[in-house]
């Protein structure tokens, strides 16, 4: 039987991807949400594809960096 119990999950989330990521953001950013996410965001790293953390790591570092500062205010 399916867990039809929809549980609220309030944590912030950011959704990174790459610019050369194929497919919409929007369909994993609404499928988050219909998980019961409430505060889901995304972030397009530019320059880089699918290994953005790899590609891009300085980037990814600061937008992670800006991501924590907004939400609890960490470093």
């Amino acid at each position: 039987e399916e867990n039809k119990t929809r549980i609220e999950v309030t944590t912030p989330v950011l959704h990174v991807r790459g610019e050369a990521d194929p497919g919409p953001m929007s369909d994993y950013l609404q499928g988050l949400s219909a998980s019961g996410f409430t505060k889901v965001r995304g972030a397009t790293l530019a320059g880089s594809g699918h290994f953005s953390a790899e590609e891009a790591p300085e980037a990814l570092a600061e937008l992670l960096r800006r991501f924590a500062r907004e939400c609890i205010g960490a470093v």
